[in-house]
């Protein structure tokens, strides 16, 4: 245990005596403390005449542009800031958090894949990460396990400690996004007061705001087929056997595949989606309020699906994977392709995919595109701008893929690159 005179006394001194043996003494055994013997202002002139002198001839060695000064006698946050700033471009990206709200039928579930998608991000609800935590056993899980077999509800910091757990894994560390949760804005305050600990905060809140008349519309024209899950809507999805015009029952919705009678959830009715809705704004407004119009951005959802999805990635552009980089290598026998090609993916860190591979690669892997291939190649034939295509839509999908890739030796014809265009 360490302590200083001034910074961290023991409970022995007085703040104003010289310090010694007799009056600096350990706080829980009360034994004399000691001072090192490099600790004194006569060793310490020599230890700094020893670092100046050799440090100084480094510094100048690598030289403004490399080195910053960093001022260590202010306060310890500014510091901390000093640093953060001459050591920005190394420091690994805060983690992004991002929360879905939107009232029943808002398309929220639908936005919600295609952000996953473009992020990378995991999707959280916090059903499914309490019926997670309870079935891996972990310790929040086996409380949550014996509140809910008492009949009690999850208390908030439950809920956050299963979050706490969750977003500590893996695919969480680049960022994550918040479904169902927080439904209170004290759940919101208490996941602000978690998140801080770690440094980090809600970076943005998508709201999908569709008018209550057309969720109404949606919502009560569903009608659900029970053991496959399936879902149809009067208006948007009818099954094959309702005529369009007449009041719709379980004798004339039923399932396209099975011919069984469909059902309507209990809760798609009008007078259950008023009190759901009126739930929701309740609950909601407060919790945007809470993160404000620098957090929040709002969606309509009352539109075509294509311009809702325009919406969000505008909303979430800074969040989006980046596109993956695609370069194609062109040059005539002789040129030096080959020996440039092993520079760039030094470079870069792409691999070099040359068509004749991955066809080879596809046949021995007798995956179902090389085994086309394999069947065509055997029967004499060329093998069709097609397979190619898919053989390539086979190998970018793998790992090493993901950032980016070359081509070489592919398009060879005009109608291959539009192909190509058209895949990516």
């Amino acid at each position: 245990r360490s302590y200083h005179v001034k910074f961290k006394p023991p409970r022995s001194y007085d703040g104003s005596s010289p310090a010694s043996a007799s009056n600096m003494l350990d706080d829980e055994t009360g034994e004399a403390l000691y001072q090192r013997g490099d600790d004194t202002a006569e060793a310490l002139k020599k230890r700094l005449a020893g670092y100046h002198g050799d440090t100084v001839p480094i510094l100048n060695h690598y030289g403004p542009n490399v080195c910053t000064q960093v001022n260590g006698n202010q306060a310890m946050q500014v510091v901390c800031d000093e640093v953060a700033r001459a050591l920005a471009q190394y420091y690994r990206p805060a983690r992004k958090v991002i929360m879905l709200f939107g009232p029943p039928g808002a398309g929220k579930g639908t936005q919600a894949e295609i952000i996953v998608a473009r992020t990378g991000y995991p999707q959280l609800s916090t059903g499914d990460m309490l019926r997670e935590a309870v079935a891996a056993g972990t310790a929040v899980g086996k409380k949550a396990k014996a509140v809910m077999e008492s009949g009690g509800l999850v208390s908030d910091e439950i809920v956050i400690g299963i979050i706490r757990d969750r977003i500590a894994e893996d695919d969480c560390k680049v960022g994550f996004i918040l479904d169902g949760f927080p439904r209170t804005l004290a759940q919101a305050k208490a996941l602000d007061e978690m998140l801080a600990k770690t440094g980090e905060k809600v970076n943005r809140v998508l709201e999908f705001a569709v008018p209550d008349e057309v969720l109404e519309e949606r919502i009560c024209g569903r009608w659900m087929h029970k053991a496959s899950g399936r879902s149809y809507h009067v208006k948007f999805k009818p099954p094959r056997s309702y005529d369009g015009s007449s009041p719709p029952s379980a004798s004339n919705m039923l399932d396209d595949e099975t011919g069984e009678a469909l059902y309507q959830r209990g809760d798609d009715t009008a007078e259950a989606l008023k009190k759901r809705l009126a739930g929701y704004h309740g609950d909601t407004v407060p919790i945007l309020n809470h993160y404000g119009p620098n957090v929040c951005v709002q969606v309509n959802g009352d539109q075509e699906l294509s311009k809702v999805e325009q919406d969000v990635a505008c909303a979430l552009s800074e969040y989006y994977k980046p596109t993956r980089n695609v370069l194609m290598l062109f040059g005539p026998p002789g040129a030096g392709k080959g020996t440039q090609a092993e520079i760039i993916v030094a470079r870069t860190g792409y691999p070099q995919l040359s068509t004749g591979d991955m066809l080879r690669e596809a046949v021995a892997a007798g995956t179902e595109v090389g085994k086309k291939a394999k069947a065509v190649m055997e029967s004499g034939g060329l093998v069709s701008d097609e397979i190619v295509i898919g053989i390539i839509r086979d190998r970018i999908a793998e790992e090493d893929c993901k950032v980016g890739f070359i081509l070489d030796g592919f398009p060879r014809t005009l109608a291959q690159a539009k192909a190509l265009d058209e895949m990516l």
